[in-house]
């Protein structure tokens, strides 16, 4: 087992460097803190898993049929760990096909030993009986996985079981019966079909076969998907993945069988086997939400344990139930069937007239189990007519590093030159993960925040103010580009595309940095950038508070006041890793009725500083000097129908943001704006250029637009009906209509699609989508990515734009 998981993890390592989202975020920036560790050590872990196996492997030296596979399987290892000892090829993975091919290949060690395991042993008469041929086994893992995961909702929402409550656990349970009963369907009309051909390994073979097909749907729809790799390559990582996973199990099945007879039920060892079983099944529906906390990627760690405890309750069940032979197996199938389709028809029906999708989803949130089970049965959209659809959202996203692509000149004004006029300072903060609705700026109910509410009363508050990319990966340069983004990380070199940069250089900014793993990729090196933030040694420890003080420290001893300065720090402070690494660090100090604690508490500490450092450039008579932004990239789900992080979602908590721009008094009176109209965080730099007199902004759907001008007509010419918003990390797309009022968001990769009027539901709990509306957003989303394809001179995007 060790070894099996050793052998797998390395082979998913290896995916992971191919992937080039997780490449950036889980190998060069790891998310997870064991992982350096892991590369670290890996031969090590290797020679210890190859002595781990070897400990079991006496009886295939000692049998002749397996002797000369298993010496094969100790010298080929044993070279291979000590070659990684010399040559540690994890540390040195490319984000490029090689990855891939080591993601396959490092397999192939675990399908030697399930191969020699084959050889050596002989399967027992038992594994091969006939199963028992009754649904009662699925009935009652629905019953009990309802149960279960119904308590530990309770726990998390309060004992409180209302109407809607009742209602939403009776929903999962029928939920979970049909998924429960057509996988038992599904296994004995495998088993019926095997042996009619095999009838001796009948049962072995169907069991093997299921397994390999659910385990490869698992991992290319769950898994792969959600790291938003969807393509060919992907179908035969699962497929190779999947069949050594299952093929080692199988092994391991056979070893045990032929090891020893079954103990009988009876038996007291059976009896605590029994009973360790079903407490494992319910310690892992318990601890993984536990212990996995806000940092699961779109629940997809818990929606792997929730699939297990199906699987384990369903075996379990399975075991204890005796047999039962029918005697028309063929009929009953036949019955059984149908009555999962008629429950899968009448629970669509009954949902439609009787419980609202706010119900279902809000219980959803919180029961994973329930989540898994209703995206499996949830009826998409005419699902099969838009299947092109979502191909082609798939294909433009996260395109590999094979995906070559030259920079282009992004050209904000037709020529760029340096102005006469005198240069205010900027500083601008991107507070990573802040939502608007934690500001008294933005909501009444917020009395955590005086300080940046002071400052917003002086300054202009954009009240609907969107980030055109949910995550950091894309939102941030975004910000520096002042333009749409090719779903690519990163076009090199970047310097051509980057507005803002280009702005300081041509201005002759002085420039304090914090350079963050996103800037580092997308800023040319240059002698003129002082580095702030030098101390952390992770990206997530870079605290608003600590940045505004060594600011403060650096205006206190800095001689050269002629020339403008330019600050631009992102802070990570509220970023969903660096709340799960706060732990009793700073633990909230008192209570936040209505707001998440943890969160609201260190937006509380910061409102703190940022109001500080206010008042400290007021004293250095520096505050009417500057323009002063205050921003994020994106928000973040805090418990939203349970959901959680900034993934591959698009929902209003995530694509809203704050964003408040001061100016000095001799800008602002020349200048209008609307701060009711709809703007975006990408907008920064193009009212930098306005601002410092780079005029006039080049007008086009790929560009952002200064939210200041001299007169209402030129500040109209540039705003637009509809807007693209995209995912950073995933195939999820949205279209923002009605000036901010009216959100759809199409997810490719789980085929779902939302509308939502933010104008009567700010916070999204209705899902208005419709077929009429999906074909219409279809077309203006399809044409958006193929314009912004264009725009960078991607040579694919008029191949992948075809219509149905």
């Amino acid at each position: 087992v060790y070894f099996g998981a050793f052998i797998l993890l390395t082979s998913f390592y290896c995916l992971l460097a191919y992937i080039p989202f997780t490449y950036h975020w889980f190998i060069q920036t790891p998310l997870v803190f064991w992982f350096p560790v892991f590369v670290r050590f890996h031969a090590y872990f290797f020679l210890s898993a190859i002595a781990a196996a070897g400990v079991t492997m006496r009886p295939h030296f000692r049998d002749p049929k397996a002797r000369r596979l298993a010496i094969g399987f100790w010298v080929f290892n044993g070279l291979a760990a000590i070659a990684l000892v010399r040559f540690p090829f994890l540390s040195h993975l490319p984000n490029d096909y090689r990855s891939f091919i080591w993601s396959l290949l490092t397999l192939f060690p675990l399908a030697w030993l399930t191969v020699l395991d084959l050889t050596s042993s002989d399967p027992r008469p038992d594994l091969d009986a006939s199963p028992p041929f009754s649904p009662l086994p699925a009935v009652l893992a629905a019953m009990f996985v309802t149960t279960i995961y119904a308590v530990i909702s309770a726990f998390k929402t309060g004992p409180h079981l209302g109407r809607a409550e009742f209602s939403a656990v009776t929903w999962s349970f029928f939920s979970h019966l049909v998924v429960l009963v057509s996988a038992f369907v599904v296994l004995q009309a495998v088993f019926l079909l095997v042996r009619r051909f095999a009838p001796e390994d009948a049962r072995t073979f169907a069991m093997n076969l299921v397994g390999f097909i659910a385990t490869t749907i698992l991992v290319r729809k769950l898994v792969l998907a959600t790291l938003g790799f969807n393509d060919r390559w992907a179908d035969v990582y699962a497929i190779a993945f999947s069949g050594v996973l299952v093929g080692f199990l199988h092994a391991l099945r056979v070893r045990f069988v032929a090891n020893g007879e079954r103990a009988s039920d009876k038996n007291p060892l059976a009896r605590a086997f029994y009973t360790i079983w079903i407490a494992g099944l319910i310690a892992t529906a318990v601890f993984t939400p536990i212990l996995i906390g806000t940092m699961d990627w779109n629940f997809l760690l818990q929606k792997l344990s929730a699939v297990a405890v199906w699987a384990g309750a369903f075996a379990f069940f399975y075991r204890i139930i005796p047999a039962n032979q029918s005697r028309r197996p063929v009929m009953t199938l036949i019955v059984l069937a149908a009555m999962c389709f008629a429950g899968y028809k009448t629970l669509t029906y009954a949902q439609s007239k009787l419980l609202s999708d706010a119900t279902l989803d809000r219980y959803a949130g919180y029961d994973v189990s329930f989540k898994v089970a209703r995206d499996i049965l949830a009826p998409a959209l005419d699902d099969e007519s838009f299947q092109s659809f979502y191909d082609f959202l798939q294909q433009n996203t996260g395109l590999a590093e094979s995906a070559k692509v030259a920079p282009v000149d992004i050209k904000l004004v037709d020529r760029l030159q340096p102005t006469k006029s005198e240069k205010p300072n900027i500083f601008i903060f991107v507070v990573d993960s802040l939502r608007q609705d934690y500001l008294g700026a933005y909501n009444n109910a917020v009395t955590f925040t005086p300080g940046i509410d002071s400052f917003a009363r002086e300054s202009v508050v954009m009240e609907k103010a969107f980030s055109r990319y949910g995550g950091t990966v894309l939102s941030e340069p975004a910000i520096w580009t002042g333009s749409m983004q090719l779903h690519k990380q990163y076009i090199q070199p970047f310097y051509p595309m980057n507005s803002l940069q280009k702005l300081l250089d041509t201005d002759g900014y002085e420039r304090w940095i914090t350079i963050d793993p996103v800037l580092d990729l997308i800023l040319r090196k240059s002698a003129d950038i002082t580095e702030l933030d030098k101390s952390p040694s992770y990206w997530t420890d870079y605290d608003l508070c600590r940045t505004l003080k060594e600011i403060e420290s650096k205006l206190d001893t800095r001689t050269e006041t002629n020339t403008p300065l330019f600050v631009y720090s992102q802070p990570q402070n509220l970023h969903t890793v660096t709340l799960f690494r706060l732990g009793n660090k700073r633990p909230p100090k008192k209570d936040y009725s209505g707001f998440h604690r943890l969160y609201a508490s260190e937006v509380e500490r910061m409102d703190q500083g940022f109001g500080e450092f206010i008042q400290y450039l007021k004293a250095r008579k520096l505050y009417d000097k500057s323009i002063i932004v205050l921003t994020s990239d994106h928000g973040d789900s805090l418990g939203e129908f349970g959901r959680w992080g900034h993934g591959s979602t698009m929902f209003p908590e995530i694509v809203r943001v704050p964003l408040i721009v001061h100016l000095p008094s001799n800008l602002q009176k020349n200048l209008y704006w609307n701060s009711k109209q709809v703007a975006f965080s990408m907008d920064v730099t193009p009212s930098l250029y306005y601002l410092l007199g780079h005029r006039p902004i080049r007008k086009d759907e790929m560009l952002g637009r200064p939210l200041f001008t001299e007169t209402r007509e030129e500040h109209d010419q540039y705003l637009r009906d509809s807007y693209l918003l995209v995912s950073s990390y995933g195939p999820v797309y949205a279209r923002l209509d009605n000036n901010g009022d009216e959100l759809f968001i199409v997810d490719a990769a789980a085929h779902k699609n939302y509308l939502y009027n933010l104008g009567e539901d700010p916070q999204g709990t209705h899902n208005l989508v419709s077929i009429k509306k999906l074909t219409e957003n279809e077309r203006f989303i399809r044409q958006h990515v193929t314009s912004i394809g264009k725009f960078y001179n991607f040579p694919q995007a008029d191949v992948l734009a075809v219509t149905r």
